[in-house]
């Protein structure tokens, strides 16, 4: 490309390389090779270049687990991506950035980026691209509480995926629908789509996922009564996991484990450390949600003062972010009566 003079071509090889350097765990050498990348696409004034080079960054970052990075840029990768007319990159980044925002409790903003994503898909066309916005969809109902409509999202985008012959949306619409329904407490279900999901992970190659979806068979094995072999699965993964989020994700479907077996002490051990985790990341959505774990465990072990003070700090929180699924869940908790 540098040889016939082609900077634009140039970009392209760069980032290609980047990515290589991302999917190898190599993440100083992607982010150096990005930003070769994005001066060039500077350089030369080529603004599709740059916003392909700055929607690419923001896969790595996410694979770096650098939540503070990705989010720092996803305005300006956005309005790239706009003033180009890359409507592809736009609608994957527009998708991804609503699940950052998600789990950052920024839900409105989300919501948009949703909406104009499902705009531009139909302009589009694609199944696929249709897909990544249901799921979307279905996290941010999710997030508010409504099971029911997250569910139908979920499908429907796992619908769209398997019609569209896309394997890998279709086995991550099967693991959001496994961990949706470890939250409902069905454990059949829960089972079914979890056995879907690792299998076409593998057929895929991404040993990673089908590791991180593992966890739910771990739960459906104690909720049928196996906590040895719930426990067994889990300590194997463990000793498997290959990065902090893995690590999170199994120490979270541990104390749910805990919840299932009654052992509310560790449960309540394993939250505290999670929201220390969650808070670090930045990621308040995950903190609620470990926070919610935690006041389980104080029902569990009858500590209702700790668990009457927990609930008063969240419940303004939860209602003004319009989680109303927490909100109920929360009030349950407080309204029926704990160990005596």
């Amino acid at each position: 490309m540098r040889a016939a003079g082609n900077r634009a071509g140039e970009v392209v090889a760069l980032v290609q390389l980047s990515m290589i350097a991302g999917k190898r765990e190599e993440y100083p050498a992607a982010l150096r090779l990005s930003d070769q990348a994005l001066h060039v696409a500077r350089e030369i004034r080529d603004r599709w270049s740059e916003g392909y080079a700055l929607s690419q960054r923001l896969v790595v970052l996410n694979w770096a687990g650098d939540e503070v990075g990705s989010m720092a840029m996803v305005d300006p990768t956005l309005a790239a991506l706009r003033d180009s007319g890359n409507r592809a990159s736009l609608l994957t980044t527009l998708t991804n950035a609503a699940l950052f925002r998600i789990e950052r409790m920024e839900l409105e903003q989300a919501e948009a980026n949703l909406d104009e994503a499902e705009a531009l898909a139909r302009r589009v066309g694609s199944q696929t691209s249709s897909a990544s916005v249901d799921r979307g969809r279905g996290y941010l109902q999710q997030t508010r509480g409504d099971l029911d409509l997250a569910r139908q999202s979920y499908r429907a985008g796992l619908d769209k995926s398997r019609r569209a012959g896309a394997p890998l949306p279709s086995a991550d619409a099967l693991w959001h629908l496994a961990w949706l329904e470890v939250a409902a407490g069905r454990t059949d279900d829960a089972e079914r789509y979890a056995n879907e999901a690792i299998e076409m992970f593998r057929k895929f190659g991404d040993a990673h996922q089908a590791a991180v979806t593992e966890p739910v068979l771990a739960w459906v094995e104690a909720r049928r009564g196996n906590a040895v072999a719930a426990r067994r699965r889990l300590a194997a993964l463990k000793q498997a996991a290959d990065g902090s989020s893995s690590e999170f994700t199994l120490l979270s479907a541990e104390a749910r484990i805990d919840e299932v077996v009654g052992d509310w002490e560790h449960a309540a051990e394993i939250r505290r450390r999670t929201i220390r985790i969650a808070a670090k990341w930045e990621t308040p959505g995950l903190a609620i949600d470990e926070r919610v774990g935690l006041a389980r465990a104080l029902h569990g072990m009858g500590r209702r003062r700790e668990l009457e003070k927990l609930v008063a700090e969240m419940l303004p929180e939860v209602e003004r972010l319009g989680l109303r699924g927490v909100a109920r869940d929360l009030r349950a908790l407080v309204a029926t009566p704990g160990k005596s």
